[in-house]
This record gives C-alpha cells, sequence and structure tokens, in this order.
C-alpha cells in the first residue's frame, strides 16, 4: 500500500503485460493495484520522456526500481545510461533492484535455449547479442551500496530445500539489492 506500482517497458510487450497482470489480479495470483504502464524503447533517445512521466508518477515519494529481463536484452552503453538515470530519479535511501546474468550462466542448457528463444522474435536482419553483467558493475555502482546479492540457486535452496535442481536446467539469474547513498 502506498507505492506507485511503474511497469516499464517495450511498446509491444505492455499489451501482452497489462492482459496477463489483469488475469493474475482476477485470479488472486497478484494483489489489486494500480499499475502504470510506461513504454519506452531502449533502442531510442528514451531518458528524457521516460525521466519526465516517472518524476510525474512519483511525486517526490520514496521508489524501489526493479529491472526484471531488461538488462540482457541492451547493451553495456545503455545500461550506464538507464543506471544513470536511476540516479537522477532517486533520492537517498530509495531502493534499487537488478536481475541479470553473470559469465558462468551462459554456459548451461537453460541460458542457450533463453538465447535461442530471444534470437527467433527478431526480425529478419536483426542481430541478437545478449549482455552479460558481472558481480562487479553492481558493488561498483556510484552512489548506490550493495545490500544483498542472491541467485535463484541459492534462493531454492532456502526457500525450497526439498527441491533439488538439475543446475544445468536452472536459468540462474543473479538477483541484487542495492540502496541509494
Amino acid at each position: 500500500k502506498g507505492l506507485e506500482h511503474n511497469e516499464i517497458d517495450m511498446h509491444q510487450s505492455i499489451a501482452f503485460k497489462k492482459e496477463k497482470i489483469k488475469i493474475w489480479q482476477e485470479k488472486g495470483n497478484l494483489p489489486n493495484r494500480k499499475v502504470h504502464f510506461l513504454a519506452a524503447d531502449f533502442n531510442t533517445d528514451y531518458t528524457t520522456d521516460l525521466k519526465q512521466k516517472i518524476l510525474e508518477l512519483k511525486g517526490g515519494k520514496r521508489c524501489f526500481i526493479l529491472l526484471e529481463g531488461v538488462l540482457f536484452f541492451i547493451d553495456a552503453q545503455d545500461t550506464v545510461v538507464l543506471f544513470q538515470l536511476f540516479n537522477q530519479l532517486q533520492n537517498k535511501g530509495d531502493y534499487l533492484g537488478s536481475v541479470s546474468f553473470p559469465k558462468e550462466t551462459e554456459n548451461s542448457k537453460a541460458f542457450e535455449k533463453l538465447s535461442q528463444f530471444a534470437e527467433k522474435r527478431l526480425d529478419a536482419n536483426e542481430k541478437f547479442e545478449y549482455q552479460i553483467v558481472e558481480d562487479d558493475f553492481y558493488s561498483k555502482l556510484p552512489n548506490y551500496s550493495l545490500l544483498k546479492h542472491e541467485h535463484t540457486l541459492s534462493l531454492a535452496a532456502t526457500y525450497a530445500p526439498q527441491t533439488k535442481p538439475n543446475v544445468e536446467d536452472v536459468l540462474n539469474e543473479h538477483m541484487y539489492i542495492l540502496k541509494k547513498n
């Protein structure tokens, strides 16, 4: 309660997410809440427009920004620009969550399947190059402190210790929680 829920994604993903979130809320899988959907094309100069939209929605309140699945699809330069934008938007004490894949994940079957899945959805002339983000990107991020770092397998061991997943079949995403200094 009291949080603004903002979903930022590519135009083509927004309609799909709106539909799924509505269904999940109706089924009780997600709590009912108002979600603001903001379209951003990370292949264009989106920062000024996106910053203005977020500031209007944020209205001076504290915020938690969560990136899920975004960094895989954009390059290192765009990642730096995105995190600089968050640094401008957030105040001391605000939180930032990010999910990404380190180099060690690249060799798993699950990662290979994800890469193939993403590549199949591109236009014929596009080339897909995923991004790997190492731990030190987060630990060295200016104006933020890394509070927590977990990954899919460590969370499974904590919350589902009876489950013994095959490491090759798990898309071992790494999750980071940072706090603005």
